[in-house]
């Protein structure tokens, strides 16, 4: 079941037939390199079942959903809003390095933001950013103001 597309990608739901792809960007040094550290596959396979799991906790604000190209069900990145720790809705988003350079991630931010304000009804999103990832400060500034810097 399709959430929202754009005009290359479609966003769905995370399924269990995800972990491949899904553990080659949770693996990737590069991928990860400003998110967390990398995962084996057992890390990446509790990672994916606990961001299912969330599908059906109504206590729970968090949504993390499947990237894929539209015609091809495989897993490209992953995309969502959530509660984070300063009970702000954050979105969050990140692409297996195979499909980097090729427009993506300003693709999916932009209908992210206008799925969160039109579907979710949420008023105000944040982004936070390591400072180091010139890429998504980049990306986000087109989409987003810049609040502070820490």
């Amino acid at each position: 079941m399709t959430l929202f597309q754009t005009e290359r990608l479609l966003v769905r739901r995370l399924v269990f037939d995800d972990l491949p792809d899904f553990h080659d960007m949770q693996s990737d040094p590069q991928v990860m390199q400003y998110i967390k550290q990398t995962m084996n596959l057992e890390q990446s396979s509790k990672e994916l079942e606990r961001f299912i799991n969330y599908y059906n906790d109504r206590d729970t604000f968090f949504h993390l959903w499947a990237i894929t190209i539209q015609g091809d069900d495989d897993l490209i990145g992953i995309c969502g809003v959530y509660t984070n720790d300063n009970h702000e809705y954050e979105i969050a988003y990140r692409f297996r390095k195979t499909y980097w350079g090729k427009g993506f991630g300003l693709e999916i931010a932009k209908a992210l933001i206008q799925y969160c304000c039109n579907e979710l009804d949420l008023e105000e999103l944040t982004a936070y950013v390591d400072a180091r990832n010139k890429g998504s400060i980049r990306l986000l500034k087109r989409l987003m103001h810049l609040h502070r810097e820490f």
